[in-house]
């Protein structure tokens, strides 16, 4: 098992400036493992940053970059970067499984309706 700061060292090359912090360079597929917690996973753009040690403004150049096209592309005016394209998807299944359940349950209130209704006339 490793750890996220193995993982990071492995991904990474250091060039050295004089009289700086070195500057990180990170390969492809570092960046996609970490766009991917913030879109399949669904950990917040912050938290993943921090976890990291990256900067907020280069993580969400990395979702425009390798996020998904749904979520580069936005939906209906909601901000691709904050992940509520993402929130906004879990709601969606959330009531369309409600609306779901209050149809069948409407269909069985009408079928009841219909039994009683008989036996009284």
């Amino acid at each position: 098992m490793t750890s996220k700061k193995s993982t990071m060292e492995q991904s990474t090359r250091f060039a050295s400036v004089a009289g700086r912090r070195a500057r990180r360079q990170f390969d492809e597929p570092f960046k996609r493992t970490v766009v991917e917690q913030v879109e399949r996973l669904g950990r917040s753009q912050s938290s993943v940053a921090r976890g990291y040690e990256l900067d907020p403004k280069m993580l969400r150049r990395w979702l425009r970059e390798y996020g998904s096209q749904q979520r580069v592309g936005g939906s209906r005016g909601s901000d691709p970067m904050t992940g509520a394209v993402v929130t906004e998807s879990i709601a969606m299944l959330e009531m369309r499984k409600h609306l779901r359940d209050v149809e069948e349950e409407n269909e069985i209130l009408k079928k009841a309706l219909g039994v009683f209704s008989r036996h009284q006339r």
